[in-house]
């Protein structure tokens, strides 16, 4: 879980940082999922990893109050990634509002004769025009540009949002398994410290 979240993290870093860098610049309502989105999944594949280790330690040794701090960690973890997850599919509903005020403005502005971000929009996402091919197209429409922009740029970020909420949720569902496991193993650790408890006066008298 934590290699996948890790990969996901490099993949929102790395992939496609040109037309990513323009949405960036240019729609501010994106700029959380360019900045923040890399930075959440890295984090969290490192407290997976490093939960990891803790648990696979505590569990040999059978330490019940390191395994209660570790549930309760992975339990805060667990809520936080379903947190993020959501707010991912959350956003992605947002997104044609997004896309329909900010991008349709920065569109609308780039006037003739220097169309610069409408063309850079074009060649970036490889479409033309804006809700339609035929839509405000810029000067450099290509044969080969098959969709209008706002379809392009919606799959796209689309996307990204779909698929870190899906890697989030995954996750949380993985780490489900480990709550129950650590919560079993707190729990029969607790009984069997009470069976090697010393007797007590009243024990005693009974016997």
């Amino acid at each position: 879980a934590g290699n996948g979240m890790l990969s996901m993290s490099m993949y929102l870093k790395y992939a496609n940082q040109e037309s990513h860098a323009f949405l960036e610049k240019h729609v501010p309502a994106l700029r959380e999922l360019f900045i923040f989105a890399p930075l959440v999944t890295l984090i969290f594949s490192l407290v997976i990893v490093s939960l990891g280790i803790f648990g696979y330690v505590i569990a040999a040794r059978k330490i019940r109050f390191l395994l209660i701090i570790y549930f309760s960690i992975l339990l805060v973890a667990w809520i936080a990634e379903l947190g993020v997850g959501f707010t991912a599919f959350g956003f992605r509903s947002n997104l044609k509002h997004i896309l329909d005020t900010q991008l349709a403005d920065v569109w609308n502005k780039s006037a003739p004769p220097l169309y610069s971000d409408r063309m850079e929009i074009q060649f970036l996402f490889a479409c033309c025009g804006f809700k339609t091919m035929d839509d405000n197209p810029g000067p450099d429409c290509r044969a080969e540009f098959k969709r209008p922009c706002f379809t392009a740029v919606e799959g796209r970020v689309g996307y990204l949002a779909d698929a870190a909420g899906i890697v989030m949720i995954v996750t949380a569902g993985l780490e489900l398994f480990a709550l129950i496991f650590s919560l079993g193993l707190c729990i029969g650790l607790g009984q069997d410290s009470g069976k090697d408890a010393p007797p007590t006066e009243q024990t005693e008298l009974l016997r």
